[in-house]
């Protein structure tokens, strides 16, 4: 509203303004030192009535003091106490009174003399009443009698709170013969205050000492009055006030006097009473009444100034100010119509206004060349950011420009494109070392942001090529090992059928003799005893020889067992491999250009390991039949133990029975039939076991081959070696390269919208991927360590930060904050991706231990 006012508006509403506070200060001002002065007429007043109590009550005590010594020092009453003389003691009080009562203002003086043992000896009011022991109440006298020293106080007795002068009686021989007491009242201070104009009232307090009252108008709220002079007028108008609020503010003030009080006490320090004392309102406050009215005309005059300066300042501004301006203004307006900054504004003045419009016209020549620094800028901006998104980031902005922010602008722009083509060519060289099979290649970079994110990228491609490249390693190095152990087994199984093979042609020869015996037996019965002797050593060999062919059967049977488990390894490495060189050519094709001869590369492993898994199946193939030739194999020994066995039987029979052997004949010429048929399969069997382990000893040597070709690729790369105690779990490699990826792809999705003033909620530490993986696997054996605890610590700190980074972006974009918090995110992402490969490593140690 104030803006778009006038000048003229705006020039009266701030003088109008100023004159208003101006008047308000000052009468605030006025006001303040009006409470000054009141306090300062109250407290005067209030040390001047104090005062003048304390100087006439110090009056009365000094005429107190005077008189006691003078009467104590009256050789009669020494005499009287030194004799216990009390009619010369009461004609001598006599005495002095009469002379008293002719020659000063004292009337009727009250004088009690005490013997040294503190008993009333003569009461000069009350002469028949003496001998009462005053040492209970009367600590004066017991002060003066015990000390020999004066004693001037204000002090209650049976007749109520009267000042007292007690001083001692001394013989002239400096003997302590007793003490004497001077009494006054202060009616004597009252009329004074009255005459003054002051009024006054001694006031006993009956909480201090009860008094028999005689008359109930002596009674002033908890208080007794103490003298007999009082002001009427003052009496009615005190027992009004507020005897609480007068002590505790130190006044009171009533519709017709002014009061205040002090304590009465005794010499021992103890409070009596007090002293009520006033003064009239009206001469209190008539200072004050002053002052309010020098304040009121001040104000009124101040009122009037200020209206007057106003009407003279508002007319000079409308003839001085507000007419040149609107001449100044149209000016400027017929300026802006023409948008020509060549023109200029035409005012001839010499006052202010005319050097205003002469500087307005340079300012306005000074914009036009700026205008023409600037726009030279700007074009040659426009055509290196059209290079920057043709992908050129090597030209730079040479002109100079007029306006700061325009020159600044530019700078940031030359040192935006620096640095963009500085963090360009850092990823090119990261890409060309890993296109030269340099996977263990690291980017240094402390960038953030989106740069942070796409150097943790290009790393995180290295850290994943190397772990695949290490684990190619490990496969070939075993599959090379395994291949080896194969040719090996594949080399005994053909030597234990080449064995087989012998030990049945020998059987077979047996055969041959014992059918050519069992033929010849009913002919030469006489020497069946000889020859079956010969028989049972022959078939006892033969038996030998039928369990050692059956245990080649059996090692035959265990040995393709193990080339199936050994093929099988093979065929899962073929596959691993198949599943790394198609992770590799995606990674290659990301990589563009650059990715292209590690493509080839990541073909020719994927070929290889087609051709590992095909020459692997059919190994498998050939040897589950040679299992199936061994079993019949083993069959077939197992039944030619049994026929030994039966043979042995036949020739025990032979030999204990040689009557019975020409009616078993046939039956023995049957049975070696079935041995010489059995004999004639196991021969074959041999000689496919012998053929399969050939082509066995075929198939190791191409796995052989397949290991060296994965050896010389892997020789021909370089990669971080220390990856290999981290592949021992091919799963847990594989998520974990996935988690680090989701957690960089976390960081951009959240930064995709900064810069709008929106805040979002992100996922915390425990609701992404890799919070779950952590709560999956928090029981794992490779969490029982501190890197897992710090593990936690950095991710949840990633997460956090991300959140902050976002909240104060939504609040002021251009906090430097954000910088500080970026860095802490990247800083936290490199050490959970280090922590990581730690746990990997963990995960191998407590797998190879146990």
């Amino acid at each position: 509203m104030f803006k778009n006012m006038s000048i003229q508006k705006k020039f009266s509403f701030v003088t109008v303004l100023i004159i208003f506070v101006a008047l308000v200060i000052s009468f605030l001002v006025f006001n303040y030192y009006k409470n000054i002065t009141k306090k300062e007429v109250y407290q005067s007043t209030l040390d001047e009535l104090i005062t003048h109590v304390t100087e006439n009550v110090q009056v009365k005590k000094d005429v107190g003091i005077s008189n006691a010594l003078s009467i104590a020092n009256d050789g009669r009453i020494k005499q009287a106490l030194r004799e216990n003389n009390r009619e010369l003691a009461i004609l001598s009080l006599k005495s002095i009174s009469k002379e008293m009562k002719d020659h000063t203002p004292f009337k009727n003086i009250k004088v009690h003399v005490h013997t040294k043992d503190n008993k009333s000896f003569l009461r000069a009011w009350k002469p028949e009443k003496y001998g009462d022991d005053l040492s209970s109440f009367r600590h004066s006298v017991v002060k003066v009698n015990s000390s020999n020293e004066p004693v001037n106080t204000m002090e209650l007795g049976k007749a109520g709170l009267s000042l007292r002068t007690v001083v001692p009686i001394k013989d002239d021989n400096g003997e302590h013969l007793g003490s004497l007491e001077f009494i006054q009242g202060l009616n004597s201070v009252a009329k004074k205050f009255d005459k003054d104009k002051d009024a006054f009232l001694l006031l006993m307090d009956l909480n201090v000492k009860k008094v028999e009252l005689f008359n109930d108008t002596n009674k002033f709220k908890n208080y007794l009055i103490s003298q007999k002079f009082v002001n009427k007028d003052f009496l009615a108008d005190a027992r009004t006030i507020d005897l609480e609020s007068l002590k505790a503010n130190g006044f009171y003030k009533s519709d017709k006097y002014f009061y205040t009080s002090s304590e009465v006490k005794d010499f021992r320090g103890e409070t009596l009473g007090i002293y009520l004392v006033a003064r009239p309102l009206a001469i209190v406050e008539s200072a004050i009444i002053n002052a309010e009215k020098f304040i009121n005309t001040a104000v009124m005059i101040l009122v009037i100034f200020g209206l007057v300066v106003l009407v003279a300042i508002l007319f000079n501004l409308k003839n001085t100010v507000i007419k040149p301006l609107g001449i100044l203004s149209d000016a400027i307006v017929d300026l802006t119509k023409s948008n020509d900054p060549s023109e200029k504004i035409k005012l001839n003045r010499n006052d202010e206004l005319g050097i205003l419009a002469n500087n307005f016209n340079k300012y306005l020549s000074n914009i036009e060349e700026g205008l023409k620094q600037d726009a030279k800028v700007i074009d040659e901006a426009i055509d290196i950011v059209a290079k920057a998104k043709d992908g050129f980031y090597t030209y730079k902005i040479d002109s100079s420009a007029s306006n700061k922010q325009v020159e600044l602008l530019k700078e940031n722009i030359n040192q935006m494109l620096e640095i963009t083509r500085d963090n360009i060519v850092m990823v090119i060289n990261a890409l060309i070392e890993f296109g030269n099979a340099r996977y263990d290649y690291k980017i240094s970079s402390d960038k953030s942001g989106n740069i942070g994110s796409l150097v943790k990228g290009a790393n995180a491609l290295g850290d994943s090529i190397s772990e695949v490249l290490s684990m190619i390693d490990k496969t070939g190095r075993s599959l090379s090992v395994n291949s080896n152990e194969l040719a090996a087994t594949s080399e005994q199984l053909s030597a234990s059928a080449t064995q087989q093979a012998a030990s049945l042609e020998e059987t077979a020869a047996a055969v041959e003799e014992i059918t050519s015996t069992i033929v010849s037996t009913g002919q030469r019965a006489k020497e069946m005893s000889d020859i079956a002797e010969d028989l049972k050593t022959t078939s006892a060999e033969d038996d030998k020889l039928a369990h050692r062919t059956g245990k080649s059967m059996e090692e035959i049977n265990t040995a393709t067992n193990d080339i199936v488990e050994a093929i099988t390894v093979i065929d899962q490495i073929a596959f691993q491999t198949n599943i790394l060189s198609l992770n590799a050519a995606v990674e290659a094709a990301t990589a563009g250009e650059a990715g292209k001869g590690f493509a080839v590369v990541a073909g020719e492993v994927r070929n290889l390991a087609n051709r590992s898994a095909e020459a692997a199946k059919e190994i498998k193939d050939l040897v589950i039949y040679a299992q199936e030739k061994t079993k019949e194999g083993k069959e077939t020994a197992d039944k030619m133990v049994e026929s030994f066995k039966y043979l042995n039987e036949k020739v025990s029979q032979v030999t204990t029975n040689v009557n019975e052997v020409s009616s078993a004949t046939n039956e023995q010429t049957r049975a070696m039939e079935q041995i010489n048929s059995v004999i004639t399969q196991l021969d074959k069997a041999t000689q496919e076991n012998a053929n399969a382990s050939e082509i066995v000893s075929q198939k190791a040597m191409t796995l052989s081959e397949i290991a060296s070709n994965l050896m010389a690729v892997i020789n021909r790369t370089q990669f971080d070696t220390s990856k290999s105690n981290q592949v021992c779990d091919v799963d847990l490699v594989f998520d974990t390269t996935k988690l680090k990826l989701d957690h960089i792809s976390f960081k951009e999705t959240n930064f995709k919208e900064l810069g709008n003033g929106k805040t979002a909620k992100v996922k915390t530490h425990t609701e992404c991927a890799l919070g779950k993986w952590i709560e999956e696997h928090s029981n794992e054996s490779y969490t029982n360590n501190k890197d897992w605890d710090e593990f936690l610590i950095a991710h949840e700190k990633v997460h956090s930060n991300v959140q902050k980074y976002i909240d104060i972006d939504a609040k002021d974009k251009t906090d430097k904050q954000l910088f500080s918090v970026a860095r802490d995110i990247e800083d936290n992402t490199t050490k959970v991706f280090n922590y990581i490969d730690k746990i990997k490593e963990h995960n191998c140690t407590d797998l190879k231990n146990s």
